[in-house]
């Protein structure tokens, strides 16, 4: 990442969006007896965490991983709120390294009106409506004229959905966010 924190915050929520039923998803493979479906939620966990030097969640998701591999069933219910707790001690840590970070520019800052604006959503519906990749690059130029308007959410889950290649989704969620910033596509 080499120093990038913009990057690395990215990836935390991503792993924190990504994850955040994996305690119910154990839980209900455990319950249908789908241990190792449960097992492997668990591992992916544990290696996605561990990728991103998230320790304290990497060892939750380990020792999870071993309860359920082991059949250590007395155990399991402790290990699965140990994630969720590890969990949500990573969103509390990106909400403060996003406090820390300098506020990104706003689109009055940056001279890009509404009618700017306009284009870059116009441009970036036509992309996504002919499925095209390069959507992707498009929305990280445009997703700064995004911030500090109350549609973060919208935002990650346009980023999620170009991610994997769901066009369609993106494009209902692209006019979402239109409609929110008053700005007809």
């Amino acid at each position: 990442l080499r120093g990038n924190e913009k990057v690395f915050i990215h990836l935390l929520k991503t792993l924190i969006a990504d994850n955040e039923n994996i305690a119910d998803e154990v839980r209900n493979a455990l319950t249908e007896m789908e241990t190792e479906r449960a097992r492997n939620l668990a591992h992916t966990l544990k290696g996605v965490s561990g990728n991103l030097s998230v320790i304290k969640l990497h060892e939750t998701a380990q020792e999870l991983e071993a309860s359920i591999k082991d059949n250590v069933l007395d155990e399991l219910d402790r290990k699965i709120e140990n994630v969720e707790k590890a969990l949500a001690d990573v969103a509390r840590a990106v909400k403060s390294l996003e406090s820390d970070l300098p506020a990104p520019p706003d689109a009055e800052s940056d001279g890009a009106d509404l009618s700017e604006l306009r284009l870059m959503i116009m441009e970036l519906a036509d992309l996504l409506a002919k499925n095209r990749v390069e959507s992707e690059s498009r929305l990280e130029a445009v997703k700064k004229y995004f911030y500090n308007r109350g549609i973060d959410d919208e935002v990650r889950q346009l980023e999620k959905q170009i991610g994997i290649y769901n066009f369609k989704g993106a494009q209902k969620t692209l006019q979402k966010i239109a409609g929110e910033l008053k700005i007809e596509n």
